[in-house]
């Protein structure tokens, strides 16, 4: 080889060997960036649970309606030697929380003073803010009241029964407090119960559990632990023996 060549040679060995550590430190940089893309990504992520924690943490304490064991936990109707739980979320100014009362409100009653099942009812007010009132947190708070003189199941049928067809229209505390006296409340400290809401804190309480559980509309059931999908639940909005045959095959642990 002559001279010439050697030295083309020796400048493409070297261009290449540029060319290579160029293209190690660009790769370097990517690995660099993206790593710092994940930390910050991370670090985002944390604040945001955190934020969202510290926003869904509810009270610390709260007055609760009796049947209620914990803060934050629903108000129960039935026998603790039940076979089968029915652990339901609603909203009072829930549409489909009416319908499913509608279908299914009667047999949940005979159901749970059969002793076939016990139902934990978890009043929800996530409506208040979308219809920009607080009809929702009002009449949950009357709910609780209501479980004080054991009438919570009979309490809450009446409400739906009485919820205004156009949606946001709300509940008033007479209203409220009207509902109770029709199913039999004569106390003189119920209108008091219904307007000063002791029960505020434990419905917002209620409220920041839901993320916890993975409620994220209502209605939604557990039937003894167990979630009711979309698809199971579609059919028990029409037809009373579709919530029948979940609790018939929750008892045989099905």
């Amino acid at each position: 080889m002559s001279s010439k060549e050697s030295r083309r040679s020796a400048r493409e060995k070297l261009a290449e060997e540029r060319r290579r550590q160029v293209e190690a430190e660009r790769r370097r940089s990517r690995i660099i960036n993206i790593a710092i893309a994940v930390v910050v990504i991370l670090a985002v992520t944390t604040i945001f649970v955190l934020v969202q924690k510290s926003r869904n943490s509810g009270p610390a304490t709260a007055t609760l309606p009796k049947t209620v064991t914990q803060d934050g936990g629903g108000v129960t109707v039935g026998q603790d030697s039940a076979p089968v739980t029915v652990d339901m979320w609603l909203d009072f100014q829930c549409p489909n929380c009416k319908q499913f009362e509608t279908v299914n409100a009667p047999q949940m009653a005979a159901m749970t003073d059969s002793g076939q099942i016990r139902v934990v009812y978890h009043p929800l007010s996530f409506l208040d803010q979308h219809w920009q009132n607080t009809a929702s947190a009002l009449a949950a708070n009357a709910f609780g009241c209501s479980a004080d003189y054991g009438l919570a199941q009979k309490y809450q049928s009446t409400v739906f029964a009485n919820q205004p067809p156009v949606e946001g229209t709300g509940y008033t505390s007479d209203q409220l407090i009207q509902w109770g006296k029709d199913i039999g409340i004569t106390d003189s400290n119920w209108p008091s119960c219904v307007q000063d809401q002791p029960y505020a804190n434990w419905v917002k309480q209620v409220e920041s559990s839901m993320t916890s559980q993975g409620v994220t509309g209502t209605p939604t059931l557990f039937i003894n632990g167990q979630r009711v999908s979309p698809k199971e639940q579609g059919p028990m909005m029409t037809d009373p023996a579709a919530f029948k045959q979940a609790v018939a095959a929750a008892a045989s642990g099905g």
